[in-house]
C-alpha cells in the first residue's frame, strides 16, 4: 500500500479517537480536568508497560548489531534536536511547550504500523530503539524543562516509573529473561492502550478550546514547519553528507526507521506532561493535532527525499 494511503489510514483512526474525546467533553460526560488523571495514568503506567515490551524479544547477532546502530542513530537525532532547539531559541525565545514539541516527535503509535507496512514486521524491533531512546531524554530533560523545576533531583529523575522500567527491560534482554506469559500479555494489553488514551486526552483539550482562538495562533504553524520539515531534512542531510550508509553497510534500512521516527508529528507525552504540570496544555494540543494532520503531506515527502539520497 502506497505510503500516503497508509499515512491517512493512521491518521484517520487516530483522529477519530480524537473525535470521541471532543464529542465526550462537548457533551458535558468529561470535563478537561478529569483528563489530568488520564494523562497520569499514560504516563506513569501505560509507557512504562510499552518500555518493558520493547525489550521483550529474541536477540541474534544481526538483531543485536541493527540495534546498536538503530540506537547509536538515536542518540544521534536526539542529541542533534536539543541543539537546534537550544540554538533557535537563542533567536526566538520560544515557550517550554513549542521546544518540547520541536524535540521530541511522536515515534510509536504512528510509526510502528508504517513500518510494519513498509519495511515488514521484523523491522519493528528497531522502533524500540527510538522509542526507549527519547524516553530517556524526555523524562530526564524534556521532564525538569516542562515541570519549570528550579533544583535537578537525580533521584526524581531516575527514580520514575518509566525509567525503572528501561532498566528492567535492559536487564531482561541482556539475561534472557521473559516475562511469565499472564504478565507479558498484561503488559502488552495496557502497552496497546497508548494510542486511544493519548488521543482522548488531546480530543478533550481541544474540545475545551474556541476554534477561533486556535487557529489564530501562528507560532503553532511555525512549531509544525520545524518538526515536520526541518529538523528531518537536517537529519536526512547530515546522513548523505556523512555517508553512513557507506561506512555501516547494510543499515540503510534500519536508519530509514530512525529517520521515520524522527520525522513525525510531535509526541503526545508533550501533551500529557503539559497538563500534568499546567504548562499551556491547549498550545501543546494544538501543536499535537496540526503537525499529526499535515504530517499526511510531510512524511511522504520526508521519504521521497530520503529514498533520492
Amino acid at each position: 500500500m502506497n505510503l500516503a494511503l497508509l499515512l491517512m489510514k493512521q491518521i484517520g483512526v487516530m483522529f477519530v479517537l480524537i473525535g470521541f474525546g471532543f464529542i465526550a467533553v462537548k457533551c458535558g460526560i468529561v470535563s478537561r480536568e478529569d483528563s489530568k488523571g488520564i494523562s497520569k495514568l499514560a504516563l506513569y503506567v501505560i509507557v512504562p508497560c510499552i518500555l518493558v515490551n520493547s525489550f521483550q524479544i529474541e536477540f541474534t547477532k544481526d538483531t543485536f548489531r541493527g540495534l546498536l546502530i538503530a540506537f547509536g542513530a538515536s542518540l544521534a537525532v536526539n542529541v542533534l534536536y536539543l541543539i537546534l532547539t537550544w540554538l533557535l531559541n537563542r533567536k526566538l525565545s520560544m515557550s517550554v511547550i513549542e521546544r518540547a514539541s520541536l524535540i521530541y516527535p511522536n515515534a510509536g503509535n504512528l510509526i510502528i504500523p508504517l513500518v510494519s507496512a513498509v519495511l515488514g514486521e521484523e523491522m519493528i524491533i528497531y522502533c524500540s530503539a527510538y522509542i526507549v531512546t527519547q524516553n530517556l531524554f524526555i523524562w530526564t530533560h524534556g521532564k525538569f524543562m516542562i515541570s519549570g523545576e528550579k533544583q535537578l533531583s537525580l533521584r526524581k529523575l531516575f527514580l520514575n516509573s518509566s525509567m525503572l522500567a528501561i532498566l528492567a527491560g535492559i536487564v531482561m534482554a541482556v539475561t534472557g529473561l521473559r516475562l511469565p506469559s499472564v504478565l507479558e500479555e498484561a503488559v502488552s494489553s495496557a502497552g496497546k492502550a497508548i494510542a486511544p488514551v493519548s488521543m482522548f486526552v488531546t480530543g478533550i483539550i481541544i474540545g475545551s478550546m474556541r476554534f477561533s482562538e486556535a487557529f489564530r495562533r501562528l507560532r503553532v504553524y511555525a512549531v509544525c514547519f520545524g518538526r515536520l520539515i526541518v529538523y528531518p531534512m537536517i537529519v536526512a542531510f547530515l546522513m548523505w553528507f556523512s555517508n553512513i550508509w557507506g561506512m555501516v553497510p547494510g543499515s540503510k534500512d534500519i536508519l530509514f526507521v530512525v529517520f521515520l521516527a524522527s520525522a513525525a508529528p510531535s509526541a503526545s507525552n508533550i501533551v500529557q506532561f503539559a497538563q500534568v504540570y499546567e504548562k499551556d496544555e491547549q498550545n501543546a494540543g494544538l501543536i499535537n493535532v496540526m503537525s499529526t494532520l499535515l504530517c499526511i503531506i510531510t512524511m511522504p515527502l520526508c521519504v521521497l527525499v530520503y529514498q533520492m539520497l
